[in-house]
């Protein structure tokens, strides 16, 4: 492994609740459902975006290097 790789994340939101209130609208683990969720019933989406950038586009249209 390379110096300085984290082999773990831990967020601690306790800043941004304090400093301006944010909470979050859903439980991580519904986050992460829905988020399939919602790939699973757009793959019509995401399959034009990747085929795009197969293109040498990214979904902007723009050229990419």
């Amino acid at each position: 492994d390379r110096p300085g790789h984290d082999h773990r994340y831990a967020i601690d939101p306790a800043k941004i609740e304090r400093e301006i209130g944010w909470r979050p609208q859903v439980a991580l683990e519904e986050g992460i459902a829905r988020t399939v969720a919602w790939y699973i019933e757009n793959r019509w989406w995401w399959e034009a975006v990747r085929q795009r950038n197969r293109d040498g586009t990214y979904a902007g249209g723009k050229q990419v290097a």
